[in-house]
């Protein structure tokens, strides 16, 4: 009996079946996948890219935030000095 898994399902069959399952992608539990170094630059690369923008979409809303917090302090003042002007 071998043990087969993909995505986080364990399904068990006879030895003489595993290859018609392997065709489908699933894959012996614990066996390691070759791939090769071509399609692994390509997703490294790809993987980069994404995470620069990531950060930099982080800057982005850090800035943001930065500035409505400074919008927001200068409410804030400007409400207290009415206040004072009505009392």
């Amino acid at each position: 009996m071998i043990k087969i898994e993909k995505d986080n399902v364990i399904l068990s069959i006879k030895e003489e079946d595993l290859s018609q399952y392997e065709a489908r992608g699933y894959n012996k539990v614990g066996a390691t996948k070759k791939v090769a170094s071509k399609d692994l630059q390509k997703e490294i690369t790809k993987l980069a890219k994404a995470n620069e923008e990531l950060t930099k979409k982080i800057t982005d809303v850090e800035k943001e935030k930065e500035e409505l917090a400074k919008a927001n302090e200068e409410l804030t003042k400007k409400i207290t000095e009415l206040e004072k002007k009505l009392k």
